[in-house]
């Protein structure tokens, strides 16, 4: 974290964004089969296949 002379805190960003063409095959399926802690379970289920 780095506080400003105002006092404000910014956190470090920890997402990055990527063009699926930039990536490796075996990245984008990674990244695709990834889920969220158990607490989010109701929101990987909106990731599940249909």
């Amino acid at each position: 974290m780095v506080g400003n002379a105002a006092g404000v805190v910014a956190l470090p960003r920890a997402r990055q964004s990527f063009a699926t063409k930039d990536l490796l095959r075996e990245e984008v399926e990674t990244i695709a089969s990834g889920r969220m802690s158990s607490e989010h379970d109701h929101l990987n289920a909106l990731m599940d296949a249909k």
